[in-house]
């Protein structure tokens, strides 16, 4: 492409960490459309990082990413670059994971341009070429004219070999071990039994009235973001006030009647948290219009347009979500918001949360099925995951966190916690690990 190097910093951060924007031109960059103009060192690391990162993206269909130092270094050793050249691309490497990503619209519209006029350009020398041999007739200029248009489209995804591929998964199951795939929910007896949801995965948490749903949902929240992933939640049944609240009590905490009381220490402990996760945490307050999964997606495709990469999205809850369509029964409006939601999370890679409500006369019950779900039971079939907050037999702070429906991991096996609603905690781990200890010594008596 012949940019300056602004231009290219800035594209070659969405090649590093974008799928989006891997999805409409990974397959059509290459890495010498990165080759600098002007030959100096940093322009020659640029076009080498490019190289890996596109690579990574036709290889394994996920951004590079975190994994983009790993693999420098590694190119780095192979190619035997002096410690100079490793210290260059080494900075380049932190300026691309932590940069801002922004205008990505010009970006793209400025990328599609220069492809588009490349195209052309190519066609029309072709063209004379041809012409100039006496080689071309009707039939060549319309391969070529063809040619163009393709190249002005997305690339179509093709079917893949499987036996041919054997290599490809082995050494993506090697880059990406399970934890980065599957991001844990820091709960411990429950990571012990089952893996959780992927991306690409839509998993839902089921409970009576006023079980904990909400509260699940803003744990989940702040695990993700722990594990430096970037989470959009949408609250459509409570005001982003409470929300926030919520949020505040869980991560420094504080019981939400103290909150106010003790701000010092709240903006202490927010203050560490924040020099954490550095940001990662969206909240949309959907409770005063009707939301869709077409306005979810284009949420999260506005979030992308200012430089947010939404991780995990987070929808509290199923029941405020509205069809796109209306339909004679509530079951099958639910059925199609599923199937969406499912297609969603498929489509851009995302880790998708919602909460479901079970039906009335659930509330002393410690084992919750899928066929206890309100309104329309095919959800449980639609999820990856169904995750149900029964009734503790431990007094009213115990809950039984069952796996009512999982699709890539055990199911129908459950385990007891205990949950500090003054601090917002599904997972209250001191008091769960001693009451198991407890339990353990008096089976041991």
């Amino acid at each position: 492409m012949k940019l300056d190097l602004d231009f290219l910093r800035s594209a070659l951060v969405l090649v590093v960490r974008d799928r989006e924007f891997l999805r409409a031109y990974g397959d059509r960059l290459k890495a010498d459309d990165f080759q600098p103009s002007d030959g100096s060192i940093e322009g020659r690391d640029i076009w080498l990082v490019a190289g890996l990162a596109l690579d990574h993206w036709r290889k394994f269909r996920e951004p590079i990413s975190g994994l983009l130092t790993s693999e420098v270094e590694k190119h780095g050793k192979l190619a035997k670059l002096g410690e100079r050249r490793m210290i260059g691309l080494r900075k380049i490497c932190s300026h691309l994971l932590q940069a801002r990503i922004e205008n990505v619209r010009g970006i793209s519209s400025r990328i599609e341009e220069i492809k588009q006029a490349a195209a052309v350009q190519q066609a029309l020398d072709d063209v004379l070429k041809m012409h100039a041999t006496g080689e071309l007739d009707a039939a060549k200029f319309l391969a070529v004219a063809r040619q163009v248009v393709a190249e002005s489209g997305e690339t179509p995804r093709t079917p893949t070999d499987y036996f041919e591929d054997l290599e490809t998964r082995i050494e993506r199951r090697r880059l990406m071990d399970s934890s980065s795939r599957y991001p844990v929910l820091f709960i411990d007896p429950l990571d012990a039994m089952v893996r959780a949801i992927a991306r690409g995965h839509l998993g839902c948490v089921a409970a009576p009235y006023k079980r904990g749903k909400s509260m699940f949902l803003i744990w989940v929240a702040v695990a993700y973001m722990m594990q430096r992933l970037n989470v959009l939640y949408v609250t459509l049944e409570d005001p982003r006030e409470d929300v926030e609240d919520r949020f505040d009590a869980a991560i420094t905490h504080i019981p939400m009647d103290h909150l106010r009381d003790k701000e010092r220490v709240l903006k202490r402990r927010l203050a560490r948290f924040k020099s954490i996760v550095r940001g990662r945490l969206r909240i949309y307050d959907g409770t005063e219009q009707s939301v869709t999964v077409a306005d979810l997606e284009n949420l999260v495709l506005q979030q992308r347009e200012e430089g947010f990469l939404v991780d995990a999205l987070i929808v509290d809850y199923d029941d405020e979500i509205k069809a796109s369509r209306p339909h004679k029964e509530r079951r099958f409006e639910l059925a199609e918001i599923y199937r969406d939601l499912r297609r969603l999370a498929s489509r851009y890679k995302l880790l998708v949360w919602t909460a479901a409500q079970t039906q009335r006369g659930t509330d002393e019950r410690k084992v919750l099925t899928g066929d206890t779900l309100a309104e329309d039971i095919s959800k449980a079939r639609k999820v990856g995951l169904l995750l149900s907050l029964g009734a503790g037999d431990k007094g009213d702070d115990s809950i039984h966190i069952y796996v009512a429906a999982h699709k890539y991991d055990r199911q129908r096996i459950g385990c007891t916690v205990f949950s500090d609603r003054s601090r917002m905690l599904i997972y209250d781990r001191q008091r769960t690990l001693r009451e198991l200890a407890s339990d353990r010594k008096e089976d041991e008596d």
